[in-house]
């Protein structure tokens, strides 16, 4: 270690033992006196010795004081004040008080403390009560601010972190020491100077240790009132007994009105015997089981729901019993021979009881009819369900409920009205079968519904040709060619065709052309008729024209009918008589009616034309 090091480490332990020097607060308690105190108190002047104080006190009644004077003595440079003084007193009974100086403590000087112990509250019923262990702490401030505490019976591990953070210096400063060889033994003449904080803390820190022992606080035992209650309107007891004692002799089996008796117990229901112990008033008061009395029942069928147990405090209406299909006619039992409908059990009563429910037949106890109708897929039924009432117990016939279009089933049914069990009785109606034709297919569809026996609402489809020509109805008046019903009845139909009276037809008029081949129309007639009626038109005159013969025909119904006449021209011969003349030459010959010749006349010397034979002068002529 070289010599800066060495002198840092020594300059460490004498600020350490400085700091610990300036800590070490030399203030003491000199002497302890009883002040005052009051005359029942029992006090023992008290002893200072090794800074504790011994005095055996008692308090043997409310309001008993003792006043302690203690002297505090300030040993230091520093001026000290009290500031607060605080103990651990947690007794009730007792109060503490202070009375000090409230100024500061020069060196050298004195300040008086004065601690009042009061017996401030009453210990009941309690023989005494010992306090062995009170406390008191002084807490003093300098000028400066800087505050201390003395404690007055301090425990002996205060400070100890002082001694911990000191003793880590120290240990340090021997590690530095050791870590050179060559200076172990410089180190261990350091070592006595690194503990020296230690000797120097330990024998200049001390604490003023204050102790009471021996105090005492009587308590007082208290005289209450002790009542005794049978409950059951006889007398009631009332007793002084102090606080510790035993209650004594309690009545046995103490009787009352509809109970028995169970025990003695106080007003939290906590039994009380002779050898409990009295802590404070109380009254004891006798408990009772009350007695059930047993009420049975005969309903006779029937149900209600009543108590089977009453006690003497009770007051019980019995609730009426109910039974299916009957009336509730009275109660007959214990004190009661005719029936009546209202039963009371009165307050007071105690003793079984029976009772017996009587009953009258009912008139509309329910029953159920269900009519099942086949529907047309033959295998289900539709339901008519009639919730009937008839007389209980009675047996009745039940009726069938006829429909049209379904046949009753073979015999009928009785029933039992039973209110317990609801009876039922069941009928099933199956479908009347119709029949069904067409008289006449020759104009219906083959989809039409084939002649047969089908079940009643049974859906029937027909379809009738339309004939052009002819209004239409079925037989039974419907006039749709094509139709759907259901069958409710037996039904013969057949499609009805009226000829209509106004069918169109036509007569057409041809007459023969000039070439005597062909024909061209010379008139149309739009006529009407009825349909498939015979018709023979008339025939026209045309001059030039020979008529053909009448034709007959029926009329056709879809207005299609024609009826053709031609006719034929006429022929004319023409005689040229002096063909010589004419230019063409000779053209006599036959001619059709209303055909043209042109005849021009030749030219004769010496002669001039003069007109024709038939007096026409035109040359040349047209003969038509």
């Amino acid at each position: 270690m070289n010599k800066k090091k060495f002198l840092l480490l020594i300059l460490t332990i004498l600020f350490t033992i400085t700091n610990v020097n300036a800590a070490t607060k030399n203030i003491e308690i000199t002497d302890v006196s009883v002040a005052d105190k009051s005359g029942t108190i029992t006090v023992v002047d008290p002893v200072f010795t090794s800074n504790e104080i011994t005095s055996n006190i008692t308090f043997n009644q409310k309001d008993d004081f003792v006043t302690f004077e203690l002297t505090l003595k300030n040993n230091e440079d520093d001026k000290y004040k009290i500031e607060s003084i605080k103990d651990n007193n947690t007794n009730n009974n007792l109060k503490i008080e202070y009375d000090y100086d409230s100024n500061y403590i020069s060196k050298g000087n004195t300040s008086k403390i004065k601690v009042k112990l009061t017996y401030k509250n009453q210990l009941k019923n309690v023989d005494k009560v010992s306090l062995n262990d009170l406390k008191i702490i002084i807490n003093l401030v300098n000028e400066e601010g800087e505050s201390s505490q003395i404690v007055v019976n301090p425990t002996t591990s205060d400070n100890i972190l002082h001694y911990l953070v000191l003793l880590i210096v120290a240990l340090t400063g021997l590690v530095f020491t050791q870590k050179k060889k060559k200076h172990v033994g410089r180190a261990l003449l350091i070592l006595p100077i690194i503990l020296l904080p230690f000797a120097i803390f330990a024998k200049e820190s001390y604490k003023i240790n204050i102790k009471f022992t021996d105090i005492d606080v009587i308590g007082k035992f208290e005289n209450y009132n002790i009542t005794i209650n049978p409950d059951n309107g006889e007398g009631i007891d009332t007793r002084t007994i102090t606080y510790g004692q035993k209650v004594g002799t309690l009545p046995s089996n103490p009787e009352k009105d509809g109970y028995t008796f169970e025990k003695w117990v106080d007003n939290n229901g906590r039994e009380v015997t002779s050898e409990t112990v009295i802590t404070g008033p109380i009254t004891i008061k006798a408990k009772y089981n009350i007695i059930e009395y047993n009420i049975t029942y005969n309903y006779d069928g029937g149900s209600a729901t009543n108590p089977s147990k009453y006690t003497i405090e009770d007051e019980i209406t019995l609730n009426n019993p109910t039974r299916n299909g009957y009336a509730f006619a009275g109660w007959t039992g214990t004190g009661i021979s005719t029936p009546v409908s209202t039963v009371t059990i009165p307050v007071g009563s105690k003793e079984a009881r029976s009772y017996t429910a009587h009953w009258t037949q009912g008139q509309d106890t329910p029953y159920r009819v269900i009519h099942k109708y086949q529907n047309l897929d033959l295998t289900t039924y539709t339901d008519v369900v009639r919730n009937l009432n008839g007389p209980t117990g009675d047996t009745i016939p039940v009726a069938f409920e006829s429909k049209y279009g379904f046949d009753n089933p073979t015999s009928t049914q009785d029933v039992t009205i039973d209110p317990d069990n609801l009876q039922v009785v069941t009928y099933y109606y199956t479908r009347t079968n119709f029949n069904f034709s067409i008289s006449d297919r020759t104009y219906v569809d083959a989809s039409s519904t084939a002649d047969n026996s089908y079940p009643y609402e049974t859906n029937i489809y027909v379809k009738a040709l339309e004939r052009p020509g002819y209004s239409f109805a079925w037989s039974d008046g419907d006039t749709n060619y094509e139709r759907t019903f259901k069958l409710e009845e037996n039904k013969t139909i057949y499609p009805v065709y009226t000829a209509n009276a106004n069918t169109p037809y036509k007569v057409k008029h041809y007459k023969m052309d000039l070439d005597g081949v062909h024909y061209t129309i010379a008139a149309t007639q739009n006529l009407t008729g009825t349909t498939g009626a015979e018709i023979t038109p008339l025939t026209n005159t045309y001059d030039g024209f020979t008529s053909p013969s009448t034709q007959t025909t029926t009329i056709s119904g879809n207005g299609d009918t024609e009826v053709e006449y031609y006719y034929t021209r006429n022929q004319q011969h023409v005689t040229i008589t002096n063909p010589e003349y004419v230019t063409e030459g000779d053209i006599s010959d036959n001619y059709y009616y209303e055909e043209q010749i042109t005849l021009t006349a030749k030219t004769r010397d010496g002669y001039t034309f003069s007109k024709w034979s038939n007096e026409d002068t035109n040359n040349p002529t047209t003969i038509t």
